[in-house]
């Protein structure tokens, strides 16, 4: 189970669901709606991750691991790992469980391409609106 990565893929799942709960709560409703289409696999360049993926796993994992970092730099406490070692997992888990469970993510081909991709779209050369940071 662990070799799997199941136990970051669950704390991912947990944070894509209070993600959209806490955003249902500040800005209003929102219901399901079927879309009529079956369970799809497919792979998902690595600047669409970034971008969906950005405000509600990414910057929460880069500031826990920030927070942890001061934390361990200025805490006189006894045990820093025993005490903290949750809170790296989730961290963790954040930042890596979109580009890890992603399908077809260690084929060279595609890491190549997503990266190509990614530069392009954090260097403006790619665009228009459906490619913004919203």
């Amino acid at each position: 189970v662990f070799i799997t990565g199941g136990p970051l893929h669950f704390m991912f799942h947990i944070q894509t669901k209070a993600h959209y709960m806490s955003q249902t709560i500040l800005v209003g409703g929102a219901k399901y709606r079927a879309t009529g289409r079956g369970f799809v696999t497919q792979h998902t360049p690595m600047d669409e991750q970034f971008r969906f993926f950005a405000s509600s796993h990414l910057y929460l994992g880069v500031e826990m691991a920030a927070g942890l970092i001061v934390m361990g730099i200025f805490s006189e406490a006894g045990q820093y790992a025993g005490r903290t070692w949750s809170l790296w997992l989730a961290s963790l888990s954040f930042l890596a469980s979109p580009f890890w469970f992603n399908p077809l993510t260690f084929e060279w081909n595609v890491v190549v391409t997503d990266y190509k991709s990614y530069l392009d779209w954090m260097g403006g050369t790619t665009g228009g609106p459906s490619k913004s940071w919203s």
